[in-house]
């Protein structure tokens, strides 16, 4: 491969590996409040917070969601900590390992060297 190509990769992995962090931190994160998603795994209740009424439709919504009975959830979590997840980032995320994963630095930085 040319000297130019193998630069431009260098620089290419060099801005992917700096920005993945920042990438993986859009694709998972979380916040206080009342449920926003429709997976009970994606939500922990504020026990200190919550009834026991709600508390009890959050642990029998995990069992119906496991059975596949997510039209029969009541979704009356009452208020506490939902995993937000962006599909949009989760993409990108495995898009940007993929390509970091595929090409070998080291020959990208003995390629440098001997030019």
């Amino acid at each position: 491969m040319p000297k130019k190509e193998y630069l431009t990769i260098a620089l290419h992995y060099d801005f992917l590996a700096e920005i993945l962090p920042n990438i993986e931190e859009r694709a998972v994160s979380d916040g206080y409040g009342f449920p926003c998603t429709g997976n009970p795994y994606d939500f922990k209740p504020d026990y200190e917070c919550c009834t026991a009424e709600e508390i009890s439709n959050w642990e029998n919504d995990k069992i119906k969601f496991d059975n596949g009975q997510k039209e029969e959830m009541s979704h009356c979590w009452g208020i506490g900590i939902s995993i937000y997840r962006s599909d949009h980032y989760i993409r990108l995320t495995k898009k940007v390992r993929s390509f970091l994963e595929s090409w070998d630095y080291g020959d990208v930085i003995d390629s440098k060297e001997q030019s």
